[in-house]
Protein backbone atom coordinates (compact mmCIF):
# COMPACT_ATOMS: atom_id res chain seq x y z
CA UNK A 1 0.00 0.00 0.00
CA UNK A 2 3.03 2.23 0.32
CA UNK A 3 3.09 2.71 -3.47
CA UNK A 4 -0.54 3.81 -3.44
CA UNK A 5 0.13 6.30 -0.65
CA UNK A 6 3.14 7.66 -2.57
CA UNK A 7 0.96 8.36 -5.61
CA UNK A 8 -1.07 11.59 -5.83
CA UNK A 9 -4.83 11.71 -5.26
CA UNK A 10 -5.79 12.17 -8.92
CA UNK A 11 -3.72 9.11 -9.80
CA UNK A 12 -5.34 7.18 -6.96
CA UNK A 13 -8.77 8.05 -8.36
CA UNK A 14 -7.70 6.76 -11.78
CA UNK A 15 -6.48 3.54 -10.18
CA UNK A 16 -9.84 3.10 -8.45
CA UNK A 17 -11.64 3.93 -11.70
Amino acid sequence: MGALKDRPRFELAEFCK
